[in-house]
């Protein structure tokens, strides 16, 4: 286990699986006993510091799981070489994730967000043009199991949800969807648009000047992706001159956010530190129940549910 929330549970793991389990901090340095392991699990950002020639120091390695959802990191070149099995954690954020985003949308809806920085200087100020998310249009990038969870809960608050993906069909709980090529269409209905792609070649500044030239001026950008889903010039830029209303981000294309960020004193930007799939309680516990499915899975041979497709990267 590689700076992996599960190591927590080592000597549980141990007794319940009958395997030895070895906990390292990183992999920096492969020593022997590391070299030996058949499934090496851990935090994604340390998995993602495995270099390409490391993958042939661990000649029994079929597997690699990652304790939370980006895997964008991982040598996948040389691991589809070696057909090394790659699963992640998605899914169990997914509730903690989309409130978080409902309370992005909510702020900038009712301009809690401006009432709060005035109530902080004792402003009264109803000029914020207030609206309600009642028959308003959200736009979901990525329509997987995170995606379908929002586009659930949306639906109930009388929202019109518009999704793209890569594939035409329409999934549950979405209207319509538009296919990566016509994502200009989607944008330019989106109320609210929510980026929950994974980060992969294909979706690198899947957000740049055009998409957002193409977007109402009313429009709210929400990324609960990655930082690097979006072009951050353009984006500044678009902040800048209110060519979109605003932004509730949680990732950054720096992280932590350097203090001199221009992004911190914006008043049309709402910040969170990357922590909208943190809970207070039961995280791990969720995440070792996925590991212990996952592991019964592999051992009997059948389909593992959180697989990562080594040629598509999620």
């Amino acid at each position: 286990m590689i700076n992996s929330m599960l190591q927590r549970h080592k000597e549980q793991l141990e007794k319940k699986l009958g395997e030895k389990v070895i906990v390292r901090k990183d992999l920096k340095v492969i020593d022997s006993e590391m070299a030996e392991a058949d499934i090496m699990v851990g935090f994604g950002a340390s998995l993602g510091a495995m270099e390409p020639e490391q993958v042939e120091l661990f000649p029994r390695l079929k597997w690699i799981h990652a304790d939370n959802v980006g895997v964008e990191g991982l040598p996948f070149d040389q691991l589809s070489k070696k057909q090394i099995i790659v699963t992640n954690t998605r899914g169990i954020q997914a509730p903690q994730i989309c409130e978080q985003i409902f309370g992005m949308m909510i702020m900038f809806s009712r301009g809690l967000h401006v009432n709060y920085r005035n109530q902080l200087d004792s402003i009264w100020d109803n000029s914020y043009v207030l609206e309600r998310l009642y028959g308003k249009t959200l736009c979901i990038a990525g329509t997987g199991y995170l995606g379908k969870e929002l586009a659930k809960r949306v639906k109930a608050f009388g929202m019109k949800v518009v999704g793209i993906r890569k594939r035409s069909e329409v999934p549950e709980y979405f209207d319509r969807v538009m296919t990566l090529q016509n994502k200009l269409e989607a944008l330019k209905e989106a109320d609210y648009m929510a980026l929950l792609l994974p980060l992969t070649p294909q979706t690198y500044h899947f957000i740049g000047e055009k998409e957002f030239f193409a977007m109402k001026r009313s429009a709210v950008l929400l990324n609960y992706s990655r930082g690097d889903i979006i072009d951050n010039e353009a984006m500044m830029s678009a902040l800048k001159n209110n060519r979109i209303r605003g932004a509730g981000l949680d990732v950054f294309h720096k992280e932590p956010l350097p203090k001199d960020d221009p992004l911190w004193r914006m008043p049309n930007v709402i910040i969170s530190p990357h922590n909208a799939g943190s809970v207070e309680s039961g995280h791990d516990i969720r995440k070792l129940h996925v590991f212990m499915e996952l592991y019964s899975a592999y051992k009997n041979g059948d389909a593992m549910r959180t697989r990562v497709d080594l040629i598509e990267r999620y």
